[in-house]
């Protein structure tokens, strides 16, 4: 049998287009052969200079406790053309528990996936090692026989929890969790509570302490959390840079922005506004709309409200005005006090994209009868939010989901709107008679969703999405500030 040949179906991969960011070094990937896994390393392998000519798999080995390397020179079968250089590691040194077999090596797919991308690279020298126990000797070794022109590349998948009703409520978070404590110092847990969470820690493990010593920096990850056939899985991608001075500006997607703010400003306890602006200018670019919108960020710690603020002013440059509002929401929302840190992981964000407020009543009447039988026409519930301003100059809104969702009003009638209209006022401490109300189109998104936006007849974005499987989120990209994750 040939070593590629078990895993034959596996190397199919779609075409990608070549962004190299020449200060990469280091990559970390997920290993399954199916398309969501592939489409997820391709994220990254797109990103890898076309310098390289010699990769290091650091892999998981899923057979036995031992660490493998090739006992062949080459690879030359099925269209793949790779030499074979296993760093002059000694398999007659028993601290390396390191021996040489091509059984296992024809068992094992996590390495051998890896292949298509690397051909596409143009890749001649491969080190493919099954690493199934770590030791600090056998990270010594490798990083003594290793240069800075070989390209480290480390694979796991961060979640394998058997069917739903064996795995976490919200297996988005749980991988999230696992990434940053991967982040933080580059630590993280083998298995936590009772499930088996992780495919790979071993090889992760080597792989990130080899980094350690080179002082690479995280540059950005990606996480994609989904349900296949009764299986959670999670998948990770990762790129690390020698240093911090070359940036090579990523397209934010808006829905990721609050996350991403608050992610930079307390890993890197930066809260000033400006300064925070400024740094995520020198890293990312945000979408533009092709229509004008005003914003509110809505922060809930496990379905209970934690902050929001926004602003009717419009504009197609949303992004900063996102970012700025997520911040003003976990900082200086009155009702709350301040976020912390360590409240990140329960923290889940919303974005409501207003329209321009149109006046529906605009009088000085204090009898709410009759106001109501003004507007009751003009009002959509569940579409529209709504603003009151009172004669003492104070005024309150509610987005169009907290009739529903607080108030839990199904029908748009005098004893709603007094009920809606009695908070509004406590709210604000206003005084009747009642100036002026509008009304505004609302449409209100979390993360993990995919940003339709309609306005007067035209589609604003249309993000991708896979519906053969339930995804957690469909693809929520993450960005890693590189100051605030390097390795210490």
């Amino acid at each position: 049998m040939n070593i590629l040949e078990n895993h034959l179906s596996w190397f199919e991969i779609d075409s990608f287009e070549k962004k190299p960011i020449n200060n990469l070094k280091a990559i970390l990937v997920p290993y399954a052969g199916n398309k969501e896994s592939k489409d997820i390393a391709t994220e990254v392998y797109k990103y890898v200079p076309t310098n390289y000519n010699h990769v290091i798999i650091l892999s998981t080995n899923h057979h036995d406790k031992k660490n493998y390397i090739l006992n062949m020179d080459e690879i030359n079968e099925y269209g793949f053309n790779f030499k074979i250089d296993n760093l002059n590691l000694d398999i007659n040194n028993f601290e390396l528990n390191i021996d040489k077999n091509i059984k296992i090596f024809e068992k094992e797919h996590s390495w051998k996936i890896q292949l298509p991308f690397l051909k596409i690279l143009n890749i001649n020298i491969i080190t493919p090692i099954l690493v199934g126990s770590y030791s600090d000797n056998l990270l010594n070794d490798i990083y003594n026989n290793l240069n800075e022109n070989i390209l480290i590349i480390g694979n796991i998948d961060l979640l394998h929890c058997g069917n739903n009703n064996n795995c976490m409520n919200n297996i988005y978070e749980f991988n999230l969790n696992t990434i940053q404590n991967i982040i933080n110092n580059y630590k993280f847990n083998k298995v936590r509570h009772e499930y088996n969470t992780m495919n790979g820690f071993e090889a992760t493990k080597l792989f990130l302490n080899l980094l350690k010593k080179y002082k690479y920096y995280l540059y950005y990850y990606n996480n994609l959390s989904y349900i296949w056939d009764k299986n959670s899985l999670g998948y990770p991608n990762m790129l690390f840079l020698k240093n911090e001075n070359v940036i090579k500006k990523i397209k934010l997607p808006l829905l990721s922005i609050p996350r991403y703010v608050m992610n930079y400003m307390y890993f890197n306890n930066v809260f000033d506004i400006e300064t925070i602006l400024m740094e995520l200018n020198k890293l990312v670019e945000y979408e533009e709309l092709d229509y004008e919108y005003g914003n509110f960020i809505t922060i809930e710690k496990r379905n209970e409200l934690r902050g929001c603020i926004g602003t009717f002013n419009l504009s197609r440059k949303i992004g900063s005005k996102i970012a700025i509002n997520t911040i003003k929401s976990a900082l200086y929302d009155s009702r709350f006090n301040k976020i912390k840190k360590n409240e990140l992981i329960d923290l889940t964000y919303k974005i409501n994209f207003l329209e321009q407020p149109i006046i529906i009543y605009k009088n000085n009447l204090k009898n709410i009868d009759h106001i109501y039988k003004l507007i009751k026409d003009e009002f959509e519930l569940g579409k529209d939010g709504m603003t009151i301003y009172y004669s003492n100059n104070k005024s309150a809104t509610y987005l169009s989901n907290v009739f529903l969702d607080s108030f839990k009003i199904n029908v748009f009638n005098i004893e709603s709107f007094s009920l809606i209209e009695e908070s509004l006022r406590k709210k604000c401490i206003g005084e009747l008679p009642i100036k002026k109300i509008e009304k505004y189109k609302c449409d209100e998104y979390n993360e993990y969703d995919d940003l339709k936006l309609n306005q007067h007849g035209g589609q604003i974005i249309d993000n991708y999405v896979d519906t053969t499987h339930k995804y957690y989120p469909l693809f929520l990209i993450f960005l890693a500030i590189i100051g605030s994750f390097n390795i210490k």
